[in-house]
């Protein structure tokens, strides 16, 4: 049997893989000397610019901590990817993940949208996982449309809760 955990991971694993690293490569400051200071978040992983994996990961989240407080929106997704994956076990992830995603989606980078919506969607909150892939469809994301037909279908009386 498949846990809802395990799904959300393979459903944010899915797009993250979608929204390439060249896209996701978050702009921090040199938090140590030699560091580059530009790392990205994906399968599970942190990265530095040069797509190795980066051995002191605490350093790449305050480096991403500092991009994202500018107000850098890639930082803020590959921050809310990192929580999205933490929230598998710890709650209180999946709300500082939501705020970065939709911190990003309002600065800009609308696949917040989408990855916010996924994360209300794995909540069970999914009225506001519509809501989500509404916007993004909206903003041009394409697999928005898809994921807000397939919640639909799946819940047909959230039409009423969207009109």
């Amino acid at each position: 049997m498949v846990d809802k955990a395990t799904t959300a991971y393979a459903a944010n694993t899915a797009l993250a893989n979608e929204f390439s690293n060249e896209s996701c490569a978050t702009r921090g400051m040199n938090a140590q000397a030699g560091e580059s200071g530009t790392y990205s978040y994906a399968d599970g992983r942190w990265y530095s610019n040069e797509k190795r994996e980066v051995a002191n990961s605490d350093l790449a989240v305050r480096s991403a901590m500092l991009a994202a407080e500018a107000g850098d929106p890639e930082a803020m997704i590959d921050l809310g990817r990192w929580y999205s994956m933490l929230g598998r076990s710890v709650a209180s992830y999946c709300d500082r993940a939501l705020d970065y995603f939709l911190g990003a989606a309002q600065k800009g980078l609308a696949i917040g949208y989408l990855l916010a919506g996924k994360v209300y969607e794995f909540c069970g909150n999914n009225e506001w996982a519509a809501r989500c892939y509404m916007e993004a469809a909206e903003h041009g994301v394409d697999t928005g449309k898809a994921a807000l037909d397939q919640i639909l279908l799946a819940h047909p009386m959230l039409r009423l809760k969207l009109a």
